[in-house]
């Protein structure tokens, strides 16, 4: 009787089906991320909610009781006009942008900064009132550490 392997070794259909399988999943990983791509934006279209009417209350015919509408949502009254759009302004939908805006342009004058010293090859630039250490352009040695006896 011939020795069994653990595990077995793959049969030949398996290997057939790995490039449908990879196929299928990268279809339906572009098909998950959206079309929104293809479609545009839709904020500047007018909206089906935008034609909804307010119905008058349920007329509930005699000798029938009527729903319970303790819980109802109630729609309140605009006493202000809705606030104009930009219309060449991003949409409400959209998220905003990753990046900052620049800032807008300022007529305030800022005083220059010193410059600073370039750091030395440790990594720390010279604190102030001391010296580069060593001559100019050669960089500083440190010592080893002692060893315990």
């Amino acid at each position: 009787m011939p020795a069994r392997h653990w595990p077995p070794p793959p049969e030949r259909t398996s290997m057939n089906l790995r490039p449908l399988l990879l196929m299928t999943a990268s279809l339906a990983l572009l098909a998950a991320t959206g079309c929104r791509v293809l479609t545009g934006t839709s904020c500047r279209n007018p909206q089906p909610y935008q034609a909804a009417e307010d119905l008058p209350p349920l007329r509930v015919p005699t000798g029938l009781d009527g729903p319970d509408t303790s819980g109802a949502l109630k729609i309140p009254e605009l006493d202000q006009p809705e606030v104009p759009l930009d219309p060449d302004g991003p949409c409400l939908e959209a998220p905003p942008a990753l990046t900052e805006p620049p800032p807008p342009p300022s007529d305030l004058v800022l005083p220059e900064r010193p410059a600073r010293a370039a750091p030395r090859r440790g990594g720390r630039a010279p604190q102030a009132g001391q010296e580069g250490g060593g001559q100019q352009g050669e960089p500083t040695r440190r010592r080893p550490p002692r060893r315990p006896r």
